[in-house]
């Protein structure tokens, strides 16, 4: 009994902690990486939490947080509503809040292995049709139009949009690059490079001042 014992603590204490000890100390390259990652953390750290709380400005006004020389928690808390729901009419709020948490929910059910069924993919159209409907408030709702849409479930929803979509274009386009077809490859390896090669800044001004001036985009925002 005493060796059983003896040999599980043995597998315990060289297991994770061997696998710590060998990741942060197990040569001189890891053992000088993590001296100077904690000697960076102890210079940064008790600065960064005296601004952060010690220092910071929980309620007032703005003279009250160029007062302080900390983080002006109060001005986050002033603007809130705004931050998550931006120019949405106040009365109708609780649709874009039932948005965040359609999203949310749905965006933790896809994480969990247990939920990966086929009715997991006839979910996530569902949800984003419902989403849609809640905002621009049909049917039979007071409608709301997308200039007055924006805040954290726009954010959640383009997100969640694109991500349902990237892996099944992505898929689609791995299997044009390897396909026999000499056309059908070539453009698929022309945009993936084309793509590939574009900064992220110039995606996202086309994607917010060039592509508003389409005509269907032009459609939408006056729903």
């Amino acid at each position: 009994m005493t060796r059983h014992t003896g040999n599980i603590f043995a597998h315990r204490l060289h297991g994770p902690l061997g696998k710590l000890r060998n990741g942060f100390f197990g040569t001189l390259s890891n053992s000088a990486i993590t001296l100077l990652t904690l000697a960076g953390l102890t210079w940064l750290l008790p600065p960064f939490f005296r601004w952060a709380l010690l220092d910071a400005t929980w309620s007032g006004t703005s003279a009250d947080c160029a007062a302080r020389e900390g983080a002006c928690w109060a001005f986050i808390a002033a603007k809130l509503r705004f931050i998550l729901f931006a120019f949405y009419p106040s009365d109708l709020q609780w649709r874009p809040a039932l948005v965040i948490l359609i999203l949310v929910a749905l965006l933790v059910t896809s994480a969990l292995p247990r939920f990966w069924r086929r009715e997991l993919l006839l979910v996530w159209p569902v949800a984003a049709l419902v989403c849609w409907m809640l905002l621009t408030g049909d049917p039979g709702g007071s409608p709301v139009p997308s200039n007055q849409w924006g805040g954290l479930p726009v954010t959640l929803f383009v997100w969640a949009i694109c991500f349902a979509a990237a892996t099944p274009i992505a898929i689609l386009l791995a299997l044009a690059r390897r396909s026999g077809l000499g056309g059908l490859r070539t453009l698929s390896i022309a945009y993936i490079e084309v793509m590939r090669g574009t900064p992220m800044v110039a995606i996202l001004y086309v994607a917010m001042l060039r592509l508003s001036l389409l005509p269907i985009c032009r459609c939408l925002g006056a729903v």
